[in-house]
């Protein structure tokens, strides 16, 4: 008893690991159904630096997500020709199997009817020998009409299988072809990142345009972690025992430091509430401290975004993720792999926005952290 609720146990559990295929088509379906309904909105919304921005990676998050999907059917149809052409295989086995039943009592038959064709009912010493004579006839001759009767069911289904076949390879040729037109899309939403950003730093009035936005979005997500901050309930954390101690959420160089910069080509100023390293090794980012994750979304500006809470007054800000590998309302531990750094809402190409904030007021992210354990 034990040993069958065991068993069950394992099953469930296999069952929440490995999600079927339909749940899996459901979740991308969903996915770029979400993709399409936001470029959708961004259409009607008044032109803006961040908007054109944003849209540029919806679209391209969009041709990955249809492009996955392309995989997953081919993975799907592919397994489909495998299971055919298993079924095929035995059914011609079944077909050659019955034929040789049928030479057999057909080889039989023509010893019989060589000797005379009654002679199996002739010369006989007892009615014994008379029945087992006559059933011996009967049956091999109904053993010859079901193997024929068998090979004709058999052969109904083989050609069905053979039909579906041909259909399921007719799919798998055009998925492959929609699949190499996607990865055209993707290179094409890429290129028109790279074209897009390419104006921006030689366009004067877009590139301060796209500051006073940015300016905007700053503010938007202050008032964002006011609103999110304090709805769990975290222990206190003594902050001067983990200041400066603090792992780095990922290795690589600080390409954009903290504070107010100013940009050489057009003379203008920001202020960068965090700093962004370019990955060096591992595009994975792990939290820098156990929390609770309050926030996983696009931000202009900023991109797909995940911010955790570490404790009443203390929040970390991870920008441009190209993927979470957690979900919002997951409780986190010190270095856990939480998300991927990609480009999503950056300037700067594949990189990781990082912040710290206290009290939700940004703080120079280099003080919180390991000294030297960037690189």
């Amino acid at each position: 008893m034990k040993m069958k609720k065991f068993i069950l146990l394992i099953l469930v559990l296999s069952l929440t690991i490995y999600p079927s295929r339909e749940t899996k088509l459901k979740k991308l379906n969903a996915e770029i159904k979400s993709i399409t309904k936001k470029i959708s909105l961004l259409n009607k919304e008044s032109g803006s630096i961040l908007n054109e921005l944003y849209k540029i990676d919806l679209n391209y998050k969009k041709a990955n997500s249809e492009n996955k999907r392309i995989v997953h059917l081919l993975s799907v149809t592919n397994s489909t020709i495998r299971k055919k052409r298993s079924e095929e295989k035995k059914l011609v086995k079944d077909i050659n199997r019955s034929k040789k039943g049928i030479k057999k009592a057909v080889r039989i038959l023509n010893k019989i009817g060589k000797a005379g064709n009654f002679k199996i009912f002739s010369n006989i010493k007892n009615i014994n020998q008379l029945f087992r004579n006559y059933y011996l006839f009967i049956s091999l001759i109904n053993k010859k009409i079901d193997e024929i009767g068998k090979i004709k069911i058999y052969l109904i289904k083989l050609n069905t299988i053979r039909d579906e076949l041909e259909k399921e390879k007719s799919r798998l040729g055009i998925l492959k072809k929609n699949q190499r037109e996607k990865m055209s899309e993707i290179l094409s939403a890429k290129k028109a990142k790279t074209t897009f950003i390419d104006q921006i730093n030689s366009d004067r009035k877009k590139h301060l345009s796209m500051l006073d936005e940015l300016n905007a979005e700053a503010k938007r997500l202050t008032n964002l972690l006011k609103e999110k901050v304090n709805v769990f309930d975290l222990p206190e954390i003594d902050l001067k025992t983990i200041k400066g101690k603090l792992n780095w959420p990922l290795r690589g160089e600080v390409i954009s430091r903290f504070g107010k910069k100013r940009s050489t080509r057009f003379n203008t100023y920001i202020f960068n509430n965090g700093i962004e390293i370019k990955p060096s090794g591992s595009m994975k980012i792990k939290a820098v401290f156990d929390g609770v994750i309050i926030f996983m979304d696009y931000f202009k500006g900023y991109g797909e975004i995940i911010i955790v809470q570490h404790s009443k007054d203390l929040l970390s800000v991870y920008g441009h993720c190209s993927k979470f590998l957690k979900k919002k309302g997951n409780y986190i531990l010190a270095g856990d792999e939480i998300g991927i750094a990609g480009d999503s809402g950056s300037t700067f190409g594949d990189s990781l926005y990082f912040e710290i904030r206290k009290n939700t007021i940004a703080e120079n992210p280099i003080s919180w952290l390991k000294k030297n354990t960037g690189n």
